[in-house]
């Protein structure tokens, strides 16, 4: 699946203004975002794909990275109105969550 524009964010650690775009991963077909700045370089990988825990997110939902890059990326998500969280968290390492969310867009 191409990419494809599904909102902006502000307030975040990268650019301002980075636009959130919605693809597919390829292992399992489950929804993957990234962050564009305005020139459309890749910035960040908001989401995870889980295959190797045998885990995929239901249908439009989506895991998201909480550790160390993405701090910040979460919140920004849910404020504007992107996703918005299930309350379930997934252990992905010793030092990292994943947290399921769902597709606003």
């Amino acid at each position: 699946m191409k990419s494809k524009p599904i909102g902006t964010i502000s307030g975040w650690n990268y650019s301002p203004g980075g636009h959130v775009m919605q693809t597919t991963y390829p292992a399992d077909g489950s929804i993957a975002l990234f962050i564009e700045d305005v020139q459309g370089i890749r910035e960040a990988t908001a989401t995870v794909c889980l295959k190797d825990l045998d885990l995929k997110p239901e249908p439009n939902h989506v895991f998201l990275k909480s550790w160390s890059e993405n701090t910040g990326l979460v919140e920004a998500l849910v404020e504007a109105n992107i996703v918005k969280l299930t309350g379930k968290k997934i252990r992905v390492s010793a030092f990292a969550e994943a947290i399921e969310a769902e597709l606003m867009v």
